[in-house]
């Protein structure tokens, strides 16, 4: 679940009894056609930084899509997607 104020989010489910965790995930904005992931893939090659999971959601807007991954280490992923040009989203944007 992505939600604009996990703590909020966390808290209530909390006092209803629901077990909750909490990750870290970046958002990615990348071109909706055949290989648009494996451009994200390649930016990430050789870095050692892993994919714990992902999911997409196709046709987002404008021909893009959104992918949501959850790194070994998010800290190092932004910096290299950064540095690769790769547009990542802000929380405030994804949630519109």
């Amino acid at each position: 679940m992505i939600v604009s104020d996990w703590e909020k989010a966390a808290a209530i489910l909390q006092s209803q009894g629901f077990t909750v965790k909490v990750t870290e995930v970046l958002a990615v904005e990348v071109a909706d056609r055949p290989g648009g992931l494996a451009d994200i893939l390649e930016d990430l090659d050789g870095t050692g930084i892993n994919i714990e999971y992902m999911y997409a959601f196709p046709n987002a807007c404008d021909n893009r899509a959104i992918l949501i991954f959850r790194f070994s280490d998010p800290d190092a992923a932004i910096a290299r997607l950064q540095s690769a040009g790769v547009n990542l989203l802000p929380s405030d944007e994804l949630l519109k």
